[in-house]
């Protein structure tokens, strides 16, 4: 929930920036792109693999996840990234290096944990 609020609220709270869209946007516009791609493609191809009987048990190392375990998280760092990119002012940039901070050693270290013991070795 606190990830949430940090993340996802700083807009209602803090407002956005308005004028005539400049290169800035367009970088934040296509790292928010790549972003969705890595969270959402990952996660469908997790959901098949974990369809198939065969993979009971198993831990899901194709598609996106070859290139890292946790390609979801470096898609949701990405959208950060374009969030601070689009902020109206340096404060609302804060809320997404906390979320961050907090998915970079909580969240990610919590899966980690549960991965060893699910997964082992694998």
């Amino acid at each position: 929930f606190k990830h949430f609020l940090a993340d996802e609220m700083g807009y209602i709270l803090f407002g956005s920036r308005s004028g005539a869209l400049t290169s800035r946007d367009y970088l934040a516009a296509a790292l928010m792109i790549l972003a969705g791609i890595f969270q959402h493609v990952s996660e469908l191809q997790r959901w098949w693999f974990k369809r198939d009987s065969k993979n009971v048990g198993k831990l899901h190392t194709l598609g996106l996840f070859a290139y890292a375990r946790g390609i979801n998280h470096t898609g949701h760092i990405l959208r950060d990234v374009g969030h601070m990119l689009l902020a109206p002012n340096p404060y609302l940039m804060l809320l997404f290096v906390y979320a961050d901070y907090d998915l970079a050693f909580k969240i990610v270290p919590e899966t980690i944990e549960h991965m060893r013991k699910k997964y082992g070795s694998q």
